[in-house]
């Protein structure tokens, strides 16, 4: 290539730049707008908390109200338990049924502590706490209401619990729960 056949293809080289550069010119960039479904279901830890302390008491109340009907009706826990967890809790419920055995009393909870939430914003978003099952007014009765209340149980449980969001609304569904085998946070209770 000769010393002028260079100068000139570097000159359109140059040229071609500087028109593209023009193309485009002092154009705002333009950013999409954030799209509303993409915010955290939560705005803070202590909000999913808030929910999570909710969703598990209805979830108990739901769970005590089968219970004490000798497991009948055990398909009304779906509304509190996502659809992967809920063939392990209706197996429970059956089990309490086949042995004749219903409750009476009310679980509680207590020392519930967020141990992770996680929103991506672009799938479920998770909350895993850490809670005390608290079984101190909860009684396990046979068919004759006798109590049968195993002797050597703890009153206080700890559990892991996980709840997942459905379709990115704040209500919460338990997506597992976990006897928790570390150190008892619940004896310090």
């Amino acid at each position: 290539m000769s010393q002028l056949t260079f100068r000139v293809a570097a000159a359109l080289a140059v040229a071609t730049a500087l028109l593209l550069a023009a193309c485009t010119g002092d154009a705002p960039i333009v950013l999409p707008k954030p799209d509303p479904t993409t915010a955290p279901v939560f705005a803070t830890d202590e909000d999913a908390l808030a929910a999570a302390e909710v969703a598990y008491g209805e979830y108990l109340k739901a769970s005590d109200a089968i219970t004490a009907k000798d497991g009948a009706d055990p398909n009304t826990i779906g509304e509190y338990v996502h659809s992967e967890y809920l063939p392990e809790v209706l197996e429970s419920f059956e089990d309490l049924r086949t042995d004749h055995l219903h409750s009476q009393g009310r679980l509680g909870f207590d020392g519930m502590t967020l141990q992770q939430y996680t929103d991506d914003l672009s799938n479920p978003a998770t909350i895993s706490v850490y809670v005390c099952v608290v079984a101190t007014n909860a009684r396990l009765l046979d068919e004759d209401d006798e109590d049968v209340t195993p002797v050597e149980r703890d009153d206080r449980v700890p559990l892991e619990v996980t709840f997942q969001t459905e379709e990115r609304q704040p209500s919460l569904l338990i997506r597992s729960s976990d006897l928790w085998t570390g150190a008892d946070f619940c004896e310090s209770e």
